[in-house]
């Protein structure tokens, strides 16, 4: 659903396991890390909810959810390796999420 014509879109998002040799890396050592901006204009956007969910089977905890600072940026840490879809929300923008190159278009999960 577009909202005043204008999208969110997720950028230079970078994902990588915390440094170690693999058989010492802990199962929750995942990290991704990005920024939302305008899919207009391309200014980083402050105040957006970023969502990360997974196919994986939940581990009872709840996926993570954060909020983009000032300059957009955000941070998931802690993750199990996998795929992760990463999807954007803030008020007045269509949804935004990771690959996807318009409104309503498909999204692309990370692994």
């Amino acid at each position: 659903m577009a909202l005043s014509g204008q999208a969110l879109a997720i950028a230079v998002v970078l994902v990588g396991q915390l440094a170690g040799p693999p058989q010492t890396r802990d199962a929750m050592s995942g990290l991704i890390v990005g920024q939302v901006v305008d899919g207009d204009s391309g200014r980083p956007l402050a105040g957006a909810l970023v969502a990360a969910s997974s196919p994986l089977p939940s581990t009872g905890s709840p996926l993570p959810r954060v909020i983009t600072g000032a300059d957009g940026r955000f941070v998931f840490r802690g993750l199990r390796r996998g795929a992760y879809s990463i999807i954007a929300f803030k008020a007045g923008f269509s949804e935004g999420a990771h690959g996807r190159t318009r409104p309503a278009g498909p999204a692309v999960p990370l692994t």
